[in-house]
């Protein structure tokens, strides 16, 4: 199943990511070790973290470590929501490091998608990353929409933004003028770097 976020803008079929998918698999945006995020996630609570530790020990008897996700990009399958739907977990916890554990413990393997990616603002690197893969942002900020026209006219491009929101016919974000040029100019440069490289393959 996709759960589909309401402030999600898709140019794509679902089968570009589902189709290699078998039952007892999933894909979660960004999953990855929950540990080393202490480090800048402000969602990483240490008495929360047992809660779940000591959870998943005594139900599924699993002692591997807990994962993370950004809670954008989510296909689940049906065997999380036949257990889901018997078994209420007892505790607080963020979706964002509470599924992908569980489905950690109950064997469902988390695969990566390149459509999947998101970008965490608040990791030490992010400003190193091409901003035309900013495309998947839990917070902070929104999609630029020039971010969006880049990747769309792309045959390899991303094709899922998050968050998007539209008003009269305008593609709107959170994201501040200064942002907004620096973000311009830098697809302006990527251009003119891709062109280059096809004046060169085409004469040469």
């Amino acid at each position: 199943m996709f759960i589909l976020q309401w402030d999600m803008l898709i140019f794509s079929p679902l089968e570009t990511l589902t189709r290699t998918l078998t039952q007892n698999q999933a894909i979660l945006s960004g999953c990855r070790n929950l540990e080393p995020l202490k480090a800048f996630w402000p969602w990483y609570d240490t008495k929360k973290n047992q809660q779940l530790k000591s959870y998943l020990s005594d139900t599924f008897n699993y002692t591997g470590p807990l994962l993370a996700c950004l809670f954008i990009v989510v296909i689940l399958p049906r065997k999380f929501f036949a257990y889901y739907e018997k078994n209420n977990y007892p505790f607080d916890a963020f979706l964002e490091y509470k599924i992908p554990s569980i489905l950690a413990a109950m064997s469902i393997e988390i695969i990566e998608n390149e459509q999947a990616t998101p970008f965490w603002y608040a990791e030490r690197h992010a400003k190193f990353i091409p901003c035309q893969k900013r495309n998947l942002i839990a917070v902070g900020q929104g999609v630029e929409p020039a971010i969006i026209a880049w990747n769309v006219n792309q045959e390899n491009g991303r094709k899922l933004f998050h968050p998007v929101y539209i008003s009269n016919d305008k593609v709107l974000s959170y994201i501040d003028s200064s942002s907004k040029y620096k973000i311009t100019f830098s697809l302006l440069l990527l251009n003119v770097k891709l062109f280059c490289k096809y004046l060169i393959k085409k004469w040469f």
